[in-house]
């Protein structure tokens, strides 16, 4: 018998966060990775809101190959 794995054809990530170190974490945002077959796929999100000391977590399901070669965050400093 051959066991076959369910590869969704628009595999999905999901960014959320906490600002409360990991202790309650936010709905999230799903973000696409792109088409099977497509290759350097960026994946962005705008907007995530404003927080300090804020924590981000990735979270990847689909059985697809994943690399994480990096990642920004562009944050503009306030009042505290």
């Amino acid at each position: 018998m051959t066991s076959h794995i369910l590869r969704s054809q628009d595999p999905q990530m999901v960014i959320d966060w906490s600002d409360d170190h990991g202790r309650n974490w936010s709905n999230g945002r799903t973000v696409s990775m792109g088409k099977i077959g497509e290759y350097n796929v960026r994946c962005k999100t705008w907007r995530l809101g404003y927080a300090r000391d804020r924590v981000y977590r990735v979270t990847i399901s689909d059985p697809v190959k994943r690399v994480i070669l990096s990642a920004e965050l562009e944050a503009v400093g306030g009042a505290s």
